[in-house]
């Protein structure tokens, strides 16, 4: 059997965000939907700031994602980690509803806890996933030719030695 082991490598995360929640018929008008959905991003920016320094987040919002790249892969692998951990992820976005409740902002802002983490799919990965899928399909194909053939040998034996034994005994 053939093991593949793919190493992480990427400064980069991909994240899922969802702000469905923040319509203008649930915040009151469009200018607060707009000012609370600012104030979230703020939000997750500075969550991910706190695994580490960022050397840039790629923005999609209006796609409910963006891409955080670290400086370094210990800050990513700790982000992936603890993000990736529906208790943590918990403990993150209740200190952040505390410090709004003390302020006595909205708690709407906060971060939902619903976000996903993920490593991205880059073309390397997708490859080891084929290599990998490839080279199992590959040795299990072996695995039962091998049996096959030992099986159909057993059987060749079998004919061979009754063959004999009923000339022998002629």
């Amino acid at each position: 059997m053939v093991v593949v082991v793919v190493v992480r490598v990427s400064l980069t995360l991909f994240i899922e965000l969802r702000f469905d929640d923040l319509t203008p018929e649930k915040a009151g008008s469009e200018n607060m939907a707009n000012l609370l959905r600012e104030k979230r991003k703020q939000y997750y920016r500075d969550m991910f700031a706190s695994f580490g320094s960022i050397l840039c987040i790629k923005e999609h919002w209006d796609n409910q994602f963006v891409f955080v790249v670290y400086r370094d892969i210990e800050a990513a692998e700790r982000a992936v980690r603890v993000m990736s951990c529906p208790e943590e992820k918990r403990k993150m976005v209740e200190s952040i509803q505390m410090k709004l409740v003390h302020a006595g902002e909205p708690l709407s802002s906060a971060p939902r806890v619903s976000f996903y983490v993920r490593w991205p799919q880059t073309k390397e990965t997708k490859k080891a996933k084929v290599f990998l899928s490839l080279s199992l399909s590959l040795s299990l194909s072996l695995s039962l030719s091998l049996s096959l053939s030992l099986s159909l040998l057993s059987l060749l034996l079998s004919l061979t030695r009754n063959l004999i034994e009923s000339n022998a005994s002629t």
